[in-house]
Formats: structure tokens, sequence, C-alpha cells
């Protein structure tokens, strides 16, 4: 997926310097296609007219300084797709804002970029299925800021299709026990973020297996190393 920090779990493996990305829960997935596909009934209907089969998918992770959620337009038995990527800065730390509260903001921003191309519009409708962002107007191509209640949310749009990501990264996972072992305990750090209600900094018990002296050292380290990139991560 497209990490505005360049977050992957292979560099940050590497790094030592934080945790890898933890896939959102595939509930919140699931609901976040839902929502869409019924808000944009209309359009995807008349877009199906066009090319057959035109579907939403959604995926995302949490890592320890960012949420990232994308949200792709696809079709079946085809590669290329329509992906718009948001991404907001993350302290898992920080009681405030949650990370519900970060992806309502996500899945807003999100909606704002697929309800300027997916339209009750022909022209722009064949434009979108003929595959070629140079027909979109109007569109983030880069990273680019969005105000949403109060959160600063960056969209981006391209041709990726993060599913296929996800397989490859699922195939690596089981041909590498020691990453498959990390990702499980990645994400079950991560389902800890999303117990309904908010919840303080020491009760997300991100580190439960570590002693409270080496899960203090490695938060230190997670979040106040700079980034490969010479940025230091918020």
């Amino acid at each position: 997926m497209e990490s505005r920090f360049g977050n992957t779990a292979s560099k940050l493996r590497k790094s030592g310097k934080a945790r890898s990305g933890a896939g959102l829960p595939a509930d919140f997935l699931a609901m976040v296609v839902e929502v869409f596909t019924t808000n944009f009934d209309g359009p995807l209907n008349k877009l199906a007219k066009i090319k057959a089969g035109p579907a939403f998918k959604a995926a995302g992770e949490v890592f320890p300084n960012e949420i990232l959620l994308s949200l792709t337009l696809a079709y079946p038995e085809q590669l290329a797709a329509t992906t718009v990527h948001a991404s907001v800065e993350f302290d898992p730390k920080a009681s405030s804002p949650t990370a519900e509260d970060l992806l309502t903001a996500c899945v807003d921003a999100l909606g704002e970029v697929f309800g300027g191309i997916l339209v009750d519009d022909q022209e722009k409708l064949e434009n979108l299925a003929d595959e070629a962002l140079s027909a979109l107007q109007d569109v983030p191509f880069e990273w680019t800021p969005v105000e949403i209640d109060k959160h600063r949310v960056f969209v981006k749009i391209d041709k990726s299709n993060p599913e296929l990501d996800q397989l490859a990264d699922e195939w690596l996972s089981k041909h590498d026990p020691s990453a498959l072992d990390e990702d499980k305990g990645e994400q079950k750090r991560t389902e800890k973020l999303f117990v309904a209600g908010p919840k303080r900094p020491e009760e997300l018990d991100l580190d439960e297996e570590e002693s409270d002296d080496e899960s203090e050292e490695e938060h230190d380290s997670d979040y106040s190393d700079e980034d490969d990139d010479g940025e230091t991560v918020h």
C-alpha cells in the first residue's frame, strides 16, 4: 500500500526502529465498502453498463506513526484499478484523537475524492472506465492535505491495486515464520485500538508480552527516531 511516510512491513522490520504495520479489522473494512457501495449506487450502476462488474474494495494498515486507509474501484479479473489513499498522522499513546476518530476522517476524505470522479455524468464515467488517470480532472495525484473535522488528512489517487499487495504480503508471511508471528502480534495490538469508547494510553497495552522497562525503551525508540528520509516522525 502507498504510505505517505514510506512505511512498509519489510522496511520497518529491517530498520528495527519501529514495529511494522497491522491490517485494519476486516469488519471495519467491510463496513467501509458497504457505505460507499450504497452511497454511490446510482453511478456504479451506470458505470457497470460501460464496463462490467465495478466494485469497491477496502484495505488499510495502522503503523506506529500513521493510519492508512485505501479504497479501490476495481473490475473482475483485471489488475489495474483506481485507488484513493487517505493517510493521517497517528500516535497510539495519545488518548485523543482516537483511532476511530482518525479513521472516520479518512473515510470522509475518501468520500470527497470519489464524490468528484464517480458522478452521474456519462463522459466522466467513460473516462473512469478507460482507466486513464490523465482523463480525470481536479484529483490529487500527489499527497494533498484536506481538513476533515479539524483533522488533517492527506489523500492521493493512483492505479494501484492494494488487494494484490496484500496477497503478496500474505505469501511472504506464510514463507517466513518469524514474520508471521510478528504480524499476528501486530494485529492483536491493532485490534485493541478499536474497542468501543476512548481508552487511556496505559490501557492500550501495546506490548503486553514485554516488561515495563522494555516497553518504555521500545516506545522511546519507535516514536522519537527519524525515518529514512531524515524527517522526525510525529
